[in-house]
C-alpha cells in the first residue's frame, strides 16, 4: 500500500488529535495502559506544535491513518539535564520524535514502520547525527518496535508518574 507524508498546518490538527484520541482509547481497553495519551494532547498545544515544529499526516489515499510529530528542539518537560547527559552525542543535532501513532486497525501493517523510515530521512534532511524518542516504558510492544528498528535504549526517565524510555539512534 502506497502512503503519503502532509505536514500539517494548526487549522488541520484535529484529524491528527483524532488518531490520537483513539490511540489512547485502544492502549486502554486492550492493553491497561490507562494513562497513555489520555487525556488527549490539547489541540491548543497541537495547533502550537504545527506552527513552531513540524506535525505530520500519513495518508493512505484520502485517508488519515497515521500521524507523528518532529522538531531539531529536546522536548521540556524532562530534566534537561539529566536528558541530554543520556546521548551518545549530546552536543550534535539530532531529531526528536513524539506521538507517533497509527490508527488500531491499521497497525500491523508496515506503516509505524515507514513512518520511522521518514523521520530517519528527514533527520538527515535537517543535518541530524541522530534520532531520539521516548515511548512509556509499560508499552512493551512498542519498545520492542524501536528496538527491532535498531534504536538503543539510553535510560529511563520520569515525568509525572509515568516511565519513559529514551531511544536513539545514530544515523550514518
Amino acid at each position: 500500500m502506497a502512503y503519503t507524508l502532509v505536514k500539517v498546518t494548526p487549522d488541520e490538527v484535529e484529524e491528527v488529535q483524532e488518531i490520537l484520541k483513539r490511540c489512547s482509547q485502544h492502549l486502554k481497553s486492550n492493553f491497561d495502559l490507562g494513562r497513555y495519551w489520555d487525556p488527549p494532547y490539547p489541540i491548543h498545544l497541537m495547533r502550537k506544535d504545527a506552527e513552531e515544529k513540524a506535525v505530520y499526516a500519513v495518508r493512505s489515499g484520502r485517508l488519515t491513518v497515521g500521524t507523528f510529530t518532529v522538531d531539531t528542539r529536546p522536548p521540556t518537560w524532562f530534566d534537561a539535564e539529566k536528558y541530554m547527559a543520556m546521548w551518545e552525542k549530546p552536543d550534535e543535532k539530532a531529531m526528536y520524535v513524539g506521538r507517533l501513532a497509527v490508527l488500531p486497525e491499521y497497525q500491523g501493517r508496515g506503516i509505524g514502520t515507514w513512518c520511522m523510515r521518514r523521520v530517519e530521512q528527514l533527520a538527515r534532511d535537517a543535518g541530524c547525527v541522530a534520532v531520539r524518542l521516548d515511548a512509556y516504558e509499560k508499552y512493551a510492544d512498542l519498545l520492542r518496535f524501536y528496538e527491532k528498528l535498531g534504536y538503543q535504549r539510553k535510560g529511563t526517565i520520569y515525568w509525572k508518574d509515568m516511565g519513559t524510555v529514551c531511544f536513539e539512534k545514530q544515523l550514518a
